[in-house]
């Protein structure tokens, strides 16, 4: 369970990075996706388990919305470089910049939010 969420997860960070260049609007609409669905299934999850519900999302949370978060800034910044003058060279150094990102920042809060709401899941909390 915990590989499937990690791996859910980096996929989906991993595609909001690399798919930015179609000028920022997959990491836009994925940003309104996510939005949608997490409030959408937290307010479903609240109307048949009480509002305590929501307190099991917060600990994984705290590290996958940063996380993910990121991958659309830098999605989205390497998109709108193409509206630069010296957009080639913006976006292979944005390129090279996010994926050192990546790797240092964004893959270990996504491990970390992967073993955390698996042990929650795992749990049954």
């Amino acid at each position: 369970l915990v590989s499937f969420i990690f791996f859910n997860n980096l996929k989906a960070s991993f595609m909001a990075l690399v798919l930015g260049i179609f000028f920022g609007l997959f990491p836009l609409f994925m940003s309104v996706t996510n939005g949608y669905l997490l409030g959408f299934v937290s307010r479903e999850a609240a109307n048949v388990a009480g509002i305590s519900v929501l307190w099991r999302l917060a600990p994984h949370g705290i590290f996958e919305l940063p996380a993910v978060i990121f991958s659309i800034g830098i999605g989205m910044k390497i998109g709108f470089d193409l509206f630069s003058r010296k957009w080639k060279e913006k976006i292979i150094h944005n390129y090279k910049e996010g994926f050192r990102f990546f790797v240092f920042v964004i893959l270990p809060l996504l491990i970390i939010a992967g073993v955390v709401e698996g042990l929650l899941v795992g749990l049954g909390a």
